[in-house]
C-alpha cells in the first residue's frame, strides 16, 4: 500500500491478518485436544480419591469418637455425605464428585444401598460404588475390615469379590 508521497506504508494486509488468526485458531485447538485426555484422567483419579477419602475419614471419626458413623451416597447431587448415626442424621461432611462424574449406585453383598454404617471399631460391610464419567466406568470395591479400595471395570467381578466364596 502506497502512502501520499508514493512510499510503501508499513502494515499488514487483511489477508495476512486472517492467515495469522487462522494459525492461532489451529494451534489453540490442537493444544485443547492434547490437554483433554490428561484432564479427564486427573478428574477420574480425583473421583476415586474422593470415595477413598470419604471412607477413610468416616472410619477415623468412628474410632476417634467411639460411635458409629454413616456414609451416604447421594446419587442425585453426586456427593458422599458423612453423617452421625443417631436419629438426627447431622451431616458432618459433604464430598462432591468432579464435574461430569456420577455415583450411579452402591452395593453390598445383600443388595443395593445408599448408606454404609461404620462401626465404632472402624469396620463396615464390604461394599461397591459404581463411578462413571467421560470415558470412565469403574466399580470401586471397599473392603469392610480395612477400608482398602480397589477398582475393576467389571460389575460381575466386583460382585464376586464382596459376595465371597459360595
Amino acid at each position: 500500500m502506497k502512502g501520499p508521497l508514493g512510499f510503501r506504508q508499513p502494515g499488514f494486509s487483511l489477508i495476512e491478518l486472517m492467515v495469522v488468526v487462522l494459525l492461532l485458531a489451529l494451534l489453540s485447538s490442537a493444544a485443547a485436544v492434547s490437554l483433554s485426555t490428561p484432564i479427564r484422567n486427573a478428574r477420574a483419579m480425583d473421583a476415586q480419591d474422593i470415595v477413598r477419602d470419604a471412607d477413610a475419614r468416616a472410619r477415623q471419626e468412628a474410632v476417634g469418637n467411639h460411635q458409629s458413623v454413616l456414609i451416604r451416597f447421594d446419587t442425585q447431587s453426586r456427593a458422599i455425605l458423612r453423617m452421625d448415626s443417631d436419629s438426627l442424621g447431622i451431616i458432618r461432611a459433604r464430598n462432591a464428585l468432579p464435574w461430569g462424574f456420577s455415583l450411579d449406585r452402591a452395593e453390598t453383598a445383600e443388595g443395593g444401598t445408599d448408606t454404609i454404617e461404620i462401626s465404632p471399631s472402624g469396620f463396615s460391610r464390604s461394599y461397591l460404588v459404581h463411578l462413571s464419567g467421560p470415558s470412565f466406568d469403574q466399580w470401586l470395591i471397599v473392603a469392610g475390615l480395612s477400608g482398602q479400595v480397589t477398582s475393576t471395570p467389571s460389575e460381575s467381578d466386583a460382585m464376586a469379590v464382596i459376595a465371597g466364596p459360595r
